[in-house]
């Protein structure tokens, strides 16, 4: 899987500079996103993937 910063460098056409720093206090060690609940409840469908996601945004940002 691709990394969340690599599509964003693609959407971007950037290069992102990276540097890694220990976590602060108390910050979770992994998180993640699960719509399981919101496809089952609320009949949640996404439109388009993240990285269409990130495209759309940043052309809006862009523009601003």
């Amino acid at each position: 899987m691709t990394g969340l910063l690599e599509v964003m460098e693609r959407v971007s056409g950037r290069a992102i500079q990276r540097r890694h720093v220990p976590p602060p206090p108390g910050d979770p060690p992994d998180t993640s996103a699960d719509t399981t609940k919101a496809r089952r409840d609320l009949g949640f469908e996404p439109g388009f993937d993240l990285e269409e996601g990130l495209r759309r945004q940043w052309a809006w940002q862009s523009t601003r």
